[in-house]
């Protein structure tokens, strides 16, 4: 990856304090009273990471869940950043002489937006490969609401999603679907036998579907 182009500097001060905190992680107990200090504003309740559905979070398993947490957290300080440059710039908007100043941040609320939505989409992704198939059908285009990572209605926008995936499908896929032996005859395909040597003797499971004739 190619180093981006320098611009000009920054004070010394200040670009002390940003190297020091762009290099170390901040103590929990510091990091904490930084996050209290700035709420959610009542008419903006998109500033916080989406929970999970609750019928999609009980699903994985404990490992999957201990990493998809790290990363919401994640979500959610960079979240509570955005608030802190909402209320910096809604109070400097009612400056004259700073209106001009505004535009490098709301540039970066604009570049945070971007990141939080890219995180959502990474969410849903990650937890997809965690969760059986009538959930993991919820991909990067189901839309999560203010509050809810996959939306406030979970059912309907599961049939969307199985809606969307129906319609994508090339012709050729569709049609091996309908004809797909069910899941439960993998295996011996003559015998219960279960791995290794089919057992002969005993009754061939029946398939499911009724498989097309040959002409």
């Amino acid at each position: 990856m190619v180093d981006e182009e320098d611009g000009a500097e920054l004070s010394p001060n200040l670009a002390t304090f940003l190297t020091k905190r762009f290099g170390t992680l901040t103590s929990d107990k510091k990091l904490k009273s930084k996050l209290e200090l700035y709420k959610r504003p009542a008419d903006c309740k998109v500033l916080t990471a989406p929970l999970t559905n609750k019928e999609i979070w009980r699903t994985p398993k404990t490992p999957a869940k201990r990493t998809y947490v790290k990363l919401t957290n994640v979500q959610k300080n960079m979240a509570k950043a955005t608030i802190a440059m909402a209320k910096c710039a809604d109070e400097l908007a009612l400056r004259a002489d700073y209106k001009d100043k505004l535009t490098s941040l709301t540039d970066a609320m604009t570049l945070l937006g971007h990141t939080h939505k890219s995180i959502i989409n990474l969410r849903q992704e990650l937890m997809r490969y965690a969760l059986p198939y009538d959930f993991a059908i919820c991909d990067a285009t189901t839309e999560a609401s203010d509050t809810l990572l996959y939306g406030d209605d979970l059912r309907q926008n599961l049939k969307d999603a199985k809606e969307r995936k129906r319609l994508t499908a090339s012709p050729q896929v569709q049609q091996d679907n309908k004809y797909r032996w069910p899941s439960h005859t993998s295996g011996p395909f003559l015998g219960r036998g279960g791995r290794g040597r089919a057992n002969l003797s005993a009754r061939p499971f029946a398939p499911r579907y009724k498989m097309p004739k040959q002409h």
